[in-house]
């Protein structure tokens, strides 16, 4: 079957009459569109940015164990505010000058083995194969790791998880943008130093806390405002965790968690100091260890008066960039034909130069070290030139086929680290960005501009369980009966379209007609449908052209394109809209006209990726409640809800008082968001570059009996 342009749409209307309730219009109209693979957003932080180190109290940013949120499923996507108030106030920066986070992300309570992803929202979604953070092997187990990640669009980071689980995040500190500073500068120690070991004396008993005076202890002034450590429970007597902060009560966070006696885990941070000194609260009883890899300087920092690294200065300052792999031994993956390191072997990799590693002007790098596919029981050491580091380990493999990691900030010798295994094992080396030495100039970019007046809603809360469902209620937007070889899912014989569950709906919205109360009442409706059906939807910017259905206009500022647009409109600026239409919502061709599929092997089946749209007429709706439910009816069909029967629906084409999902229209959306997906099966359709057999084809409203 040969491609063919777009089949007329078939539109349903309605005329307010002068009702209160969200009437509106469905274009029914599918068109198969581009996937936004590449595309960066507005605001969305690109690297290339030099920054200083912000350190404070730990600070937890998302617990999905609180009541009304609920375990991530497999391959979901949020999004995330870690610049919360209690973060903001901490660090007394300006969010806008915040280019990343340090946060500890754990996985708890998982449904079996799996990994989590980060990176900055607004930038693309990492592929499989990508830099994973933490890993779990177990079922329910509970493990933790440190990550540096630059914040996106909206000072937002985005989390996905590859196994369904719950998470936390705790935020250790911020970079803020600098070209030079005197405080939160890295200084790394020449070896790491070993500040405590409690196996030389005994154990810290759950419940407790140790105050180290590292300042004492080794070589870092006690003007340091943080201190970069490895972190070690060690000879483990019963399950439960270590939190490392500077003083005052223990915060709501953690940053290594064991699961049981008998156990050797190693956690990294950068750790907030007050006068050189560190508290560690050990939950279980345990044996503590803590190396020191180096330092943040403070504002009175004397470390080397030859070298005026005492005064602002530009040497350790961080460039952070969306984490990227850059050495994988397991035979399958880049570079090809490598091997595992056997026990007592070392391996050397140039990383200056490589990537998004400059190859010149870099003091030391954030790296996450995996160690996987382990013989047995052992550990990895990652560090700079020969000798191997006596007595220290980097991250500990438990048992044989253990797959677990580690962050590390690394110096580089002559542009290269070294990996050392004590056990025969694979291993995985990601960046995420690197520390300047000093000689050469930071590296500058535009300074982030946050998107108001229309933040992205809060992380989606999607039901703890199946909703109340209706045997009567037909709530899905079905593929054209006659002529339907794509479409997103298939019950019972029919085939429909929707939205990828597991990637985020980025969108854009045209306020120009809107009024700030208005557009709080488009935030709402959104945060409905997140609520409701498990997606994300990721604000990147104000549309400001084309409303017209025809070709409705996805750019913003930047370059970027957004998958849907939210618009206020008229019926000059959308015709259809004319005669009474208050609300158009569904899909359509889009001002690119580019269109992909993702394709189950075997059959035909596409995830719309690309080109929604939700636009009502401002000057018919007269509250904002209607305006409110206006829009949660069009994003709702957007993403894939037909009209009803039922009066009591929101989806019901008719006036009536109801200005809320009801229980059919959340079972419809959670329907929807639950339906199972994969990210890897995706693959890109240049313009005009069609499948023969690929087809644009008109989806027919239709109305349950």
């Amino acid at each position: 079957m040969t491609a063919r342009s777009l089949l007329d749409p078939t539109r349903h209307r309605r005329s307010l009459r002068g009702a209160v309730a969200a009437v509106v219009a469905l274009v029914s109209m599918l068109t198969l569109a581009t996937f936004a693979t590449s595309t960066q957003s507005a605001g969305a932080a690109p690297g290339g940015q030099a920054s200083r180190y912000v350190p404070i109290t730990p600070v937890r940013v998302l617990d999905t164990r609180d009541p009304g949120s609920r375990p991530l499923r497999f391959f979901d996507i949020i999004s995330i505010d870690p610049l919360t108030a209690g973060v903001m106030n901490a660090v007394d920066v300006d969010p806008l000058d915040v280019e990343a986070v340090a946060i500890n992300l754990t996985i708890t309570k998982s449904v079996a083995p799996g990994f989590l992803k980060s990176w900055p929202t607004g930038a693309r979604t990492p592929g499989l194969d990508s830099s994973s953070i933490v890993n779990n092997l177990l079922t329910d187990e509970t493990i933790a790791n440190f990550a540096i990640v630059p914040v996106g669009a909206n000072g937002r980071i985005s989390i996905q998880t590859f196994e369904t689980t719950d998470v936390v995040v705790d935020v250790q500190g911020v970079f803020e943008r600098s070209s030079s500073s005197r405080a939160g500068r890295f200084v790394p120690l020449d070896d790491p130093q070993r500040a405590i070991d409690t196996r030389e004396s005994s154990p810290v008993q759950g419940g407790t806390e140790l105050i180290v005076d590292l300042a004492e202890r080794v070589d870092i002034p006690r003007t340091a405002s943080a201190a970069v450590i490895n972190l070690i429970a060690a000879d483990t007597q019963q399950p439960g965790f270590l939190t490392a902060f500077p003083d005052g009560d223990l915060p709501r966070a953690s940053n290594v968690n064991y699961p049981d006696g008998n156990y050797n885990i190693a956690g990294s941070a950068i750790t907030q100091l007050n006068d050189g000194k560190l508290k560690i609260h050990a939950s279980g009883t345990t044996d503590v260890i803590v190396d020191v890899i180096g330092y943040m300087t403070g504002d009175d920092d004397e470390t080397d008066a030859a070298d005026e690294t005492d005064f602002a200065g530009t040497a350790g300052l961080f460039v952070a960039f969306e984490p990227e792999r850059h050495y994988d031994s397991r035979p399958q993956n880049l570079p090809l034909d490598s091997r595992p390191l056997l026990a007592g072997e070392r391996r050397t990799l140039m990383i200056a130069g490589t990537k998004s590693v400059p190859s010149s002007g870099v003091l030391a790098v954030a790296s996450n070290l995996t160690m996987t596919e382990t013989d047995g029981p052992g550990y990895l050491v990652i560090y700079p030139g020969v000798p191997v580091p006596e007595n220290y380990s980097t991250v500990n493999a438990v048992f044989k086929q253990h797959s677990i990691a580690n962050h590390a900030v690394v110096a580089l010798d002559d542009g290269t680290l070294s990996v050392f295994s004590q056990q025969q094992s694979d291993f995985i080396v990601d960046i995420s960005g690197y520390f300047l030495d000093g000689s050469v100039e930071p590296p500058t970019t535009v300074r982030r501009v946050d998107t108001d007046p229309t933040p992205t809603p809060d992380v989606p809360q999607a039901p703890l369980a199946e909703p109340i469902f209706d045997d009567d209620f037909t709530y899905l937007q079905q593929a054209a009966a006659d002529e339907r070889p794509f479409a997103a899912y298939e019950r019972a014989g029919r085939r429909y379209f929707g939205w990828n569950p597991c990637e985020p709906i980025t969108y854009a919205v045209n306020s120009q007609r809107a009024t700030p109360a208005q557009v709080g009442a488009l935030n709402e409706a959104i945060r409905e449908v997140e609520r409701a059906s498990g997606f994300d939807l990721v604000y990147v910017g104000e549309a400001t052209g084309s409303l017209d259905t025809e070709s409705v206009d996805p750019r913003v500022a930047g370059g970027t394109t957004a998958m849907a647009v939210f618009g206020f409109s008229d019926p000059y600026e959308t015709p259809v809209l004319a005669g009474g239409t208050i609300g158009i919502g569904g899909l359509g061709q889009g001002i690119d006209d580019r269109k992909a599929v993702e394709q189950a092997a075997g059959d035909q089946f596409a995830w719309i990726v690309r080109d929604g749209f939700a636009i009502v007429d401002i000057t018919d709706l007269p509250t904002l409640e209607a305006v409110q439910a206006t829009f949660a009816h069009e994003i709702a069909h957007m993403v894939g809800l037909d009209h009803v029967n039922s009066r009591s629906e929101l989806m019901f084409p008719a006036p009536t008082r109801q200005v809320v999902f009801g229980d059919g229209d959340k079972y419809g959306l959670w329907s929807i968001g639950a339906e199972p997906c994969s990210s890897a099966r995706f693959f890109d359709v240049a313009p005009g570059q069609f499948p023969a057999e690929m087809v644009s084809f008109d989806v027919t409203g239709w109305v349950a009996d």
